[in-house]
């Protein structure tokens, strides 16, 4: 089985429009027949978003 991943740039979000996107575009992905798992781009620094350089993956499981 493949193995997808959607990288969101919603962390710890009160956004739930965009919570319930991601949700859905995983259902609908692992009903092609694929695994799906959401990944969550977090910056180093939270409270404001800086640039590119200073994000980290918070999880990746992908071989």
């Amino acid at each position: 089985m493949k193995k997808v991943g959607i990288l969101t740039l919603y962390y710890k979000t009160y956004n739930f429009g965009a919570q319930l996107q991601a949700y859905a575009l995983q259902k609908y992905i692992e009903k092609q027949g694929y695994m799906c798992e959401i990944i969550r781009f977090k910056w180093s620094n939270e409270e404001t978003i800086a640039g590119y350089e200073n994000a980290k993956i918070d999880q990746a499981k992908f071989a």
